[in-house]
Order: C-alpha cells, then structure tokens, then sequence
C-alpha cells in the first residue's frame, strides 16, 4: 500500500507502480478541479487504486473538467478530517489574550486565524471591520498567523484607521486557547477542502461567520451553527454585527460541538481511513 497528497501523486503513484504496490491511495485535500491533462488522465486511471476526498466539496471539484470515465466510482471514498477533541478538553485556557494584548473586559473579541495569503482572503474581513466599527465599537478582531500579504494587511489597516481595532497576532502555536477565549471566528476564505480551523472552531463550542463558500456549508449550518454570508463588506458586516447582537451565540457553539463530537474528531477520521485500508 502506498498513500500519497495532492502535491506527490504523479510522482507518488509511478513509483508505487513500479514497486509493485498492491493499493496506490491518492487523498486529495484541495477543493479545485484536477487538469484534464493527458497525463493527469493516465496516472488516475491507470496507477491510483484508490481516490480518497476530505470533502463533498474536494471530490465534485476535483473531478470537474475531468471525463466521467475515468476513474471507477467504487474507487473514490470520502473521509472528512478530523481534529483531536484532546486538545479542547481543557477547563482554562493556556494564556491570557487580555492581558498580552491590553484588551478591556467588556469588548468583544473576534478571531480569523489562518495564514496570510491570497487563499484565505482576510482583506474581506478588514474592509467588513471599517463598516462594522460605524455600528459597534466595543471589540477587537484577532488575525492569527503569517504569511506574504501581512504588509498589505497593514496598509489597509491604516488606511481605514482600524488600529484600534485589529491586532496581528503573528504565528502561534496555542490556538485552542485562543479560541477557548474569544467569542466568535470570522472565516473568509475564496476557496477551502475541509478546513482545519472550522473543525477547531466547532471542538471549541464557539460559532463562526463565515463567507458563503463550498465546502463551508457542508461544515457550518446556517442559523443554527454560525451565520453564511455572501462575499460583499457589507453583508459580512451586517452577519458580524448579528452575531455580536445574538443571545443565542453559546447555543450555536454548543451545537457545533456536538456535530464535531458526532462526525469530525481525529479518532473517527482514523478509524475510517483504517477500515478503508483493511477492505
């Protein structure tokens, strides 16, 4: 058995076939459509024994522009990721966001957490920030992580005056604490599989506003778990500001992580990828 990503499969795939592996086990995490290149064709129809998708989501667009034909469907397999329920269980949290970050009691704090690059698109939730904040000032938004656009967040904090507003946290390493001390996260990703921090969120029992994108939906349940909105400053901010205003936020978060509990812990994710390579 040989298992490969989305990044070595051509190359994972020819030498599992030369070495004569029994099962060859493609798991493609990115929720965009493989090229129907002629080559593309041959090592998925010819060398992968098996297709596993993280998401609904990950294996439609996967598939996309590729012939119907050509890979069986009783190789493909849809497994979600998991996250450790573990790393949830503590009853306080490991560090004080408050006191690092000189934040007062009474303002809300929001998070959007994930790196800083074109995919995760935190430009929406700055631009949703200088709308929101002519509503609301009683909160903080976190953006945890790094990444290449940093200065250009930077500059569009400035530029809206927002630095009293947004903190950049930088990398870190203690993200259940974090989200064990926040009210809600923010997600506002163009394109996601299955991402890790909503499965994080959900563990937390916190709720999410998250931009209205495949594969979130199959995560957040609209009204119920967080709120959907659509990619526009003015709506995000609009579904900010009714998460702020909710008396139903500990409700969403409880529910969110009772549907982890049910469907997306770390354990379950292996059990089934170990069922899957024992059939």
């Amino acid at each position: 058995m040989f298992f490969c990503q989305s990044s070595h499969f051509k190359i994972g795939s020819v030498a599992g076939y030369l070495a004569g592996v029994e099962r060859i086990i493609y798991r493609r995490a990115l929720a965009k459509p493989i090229n129907n290149h002629f080559y593309n064709r041959i090592f998925l129809n010819k060398f992968i024994t098996d297709f596993m998708a993280i998401s609904r989501t990950t294996l439609e667009k996967s598939f996309e522009k590729l012939p119907k034909n050509v890979i069986s469907n009783s190789k493909i397999k849809l497994i979600y990721n998991g996250v450790k329920k573990s790393d949830f269980l503590k009853s306080k949290a490991d560090s004080n966001l408050r006191k690092e970050f000189n934040i007062k009691d009474d303002e809300l704090l929001i998070a959007n957490i994930g790196r800083l690059e074109n995919q995760k698109a935190q430009q929406d939730l700055l631009y949703a920030v200088g709308v929101l904040k002519n509503e609301f000032t009683k909160f903080k938004v976190l953006i945890v992580g790094k990444g290449n656009r940093i200065n250009e967040y930077k500059d569009i904090v400035n530029k809206l005056n927002l630095s009293d507003k947004v903190i950049f946290t930088g990398f870190r390493k203690d993200i259940p604490s974090i989200l064990k001390q926040i009210d809600f996260v923010v997600h506002t990703a163009l394109y996601e599989g299955c991402p890790w921090i909503v499965l994080e969120t959900m563990a937390a029992g916190k709720p999410i506003v998250a931009v209205d994108i495949p594969s979130i939906d199959e995560l957040v349940i609209d009204g119920e778990t967080g709120y959907l909105s659509p990619r526009n400053r003015n709506e995000l901010a609009d579904n900010i500001f009714r998460m702020i205003k909710s008396k139903n936020k500990e409700e969403m978060g409880k529910k969110a992580k009772s549907i982890f509990e049910k469907n997306y812990t770390f354990e379950l994710m292996i059990n089934k990828i170990e069922d899957y390579f024992l059939s």
